[in-house]
């Protein structure tokens, strides 16, 4: 969604030193299985530019009342603890367990977002976290291509013809593995490192100014 890419690339806007981030960020469903609240104060906006403060960051606090509230605002201090927050957020929808429950048409689609994302966040810094990130979207690929082959269609629609240098690169990694598959390399390994240099394979562009690749 909307909020989740914004919230990855650090594109949240401020207002008086707070951000509005809606509830189902916290309390995407109210279930066994609920991720537990990041360790970030949550506020309400009162009248005028005026914020209190009704959890601090260390404080349990009820997931049914806070879905009862359609968002909540954070402080900007606490911005770099919200990001990292939606990062775990972003690589655990990719998960076998979570991936499990959906068609796979969505999980294609999930993968490839996520992918796209992850892309980047790779492009804006060559951490060695931000690589390892890249990395776990290339084995959800692979294993997607392996233990479901109705899957290669939806992949390969999802990567066609895009002019933006991510989605060329999302989709190069994507087609790169469907073609391996094809020509019958099975060797996981094989297969992520091929993917991985797909991702990866236009990141000299960042260090060109974008006037020229323009």
């Amino acid at each position: 969604t909307e909020w989740l890419e914004q919230a990855f690339k650090g594109h949240l806007p401020l207002q008086n030193g707070f951000l509005e981030i809606p509830t189902e960020v916290f309390v995407p469903r109210i279930d066994l299985q609920m991720p537990p609240l990041p360790a970030i104060a949550f506020y309400d906006k009162l009248d005028g530019p005026q914020w209190k403060k009704f959890r601090e960051a260390d404080q349990p606090y009820s997931s049914l009342v806070l879905g009862a509230k359609k968002s909540v605002w954070i402080h900007e201090d606490d911005l770099q603890r919200f990001r990292q927050y939606t990062d775990d957020y972003l690589m655990s929808s990719i998960s076998p367990d979570n991936l499990r429950r959906l068609p796979p048409a969505k999980k294609a689609q999930v993968i490839q977002r996520t992918a796209i994302l992850a892309v980047d966040r790779m492009f804006e810094n060559h951490s060695e976290s931000n690589i390892s990130q890249g990395s776990k979207v290339v084995s959800s690929f692979v294993h997607l291509l392996m233990k479901e082959p109705e899957a290669y269609l939806t992949l390969t629609q999802l990567s066609s013809h895009d002019p933006y240098t991510l989605q060329h690169s999302v989709g190069t990694a994507t087609i790169a593995l469907i073609l391996a598959r094809k020509i019958g390399i099975r060797n996981e390994t094989e297969l992520h490192e091929l993917g991985l240099a797909g991702l990866l394979h236009d990141i000299g562009k960042t260090k060109i100014d974008p006037a020229v690749i323009n």
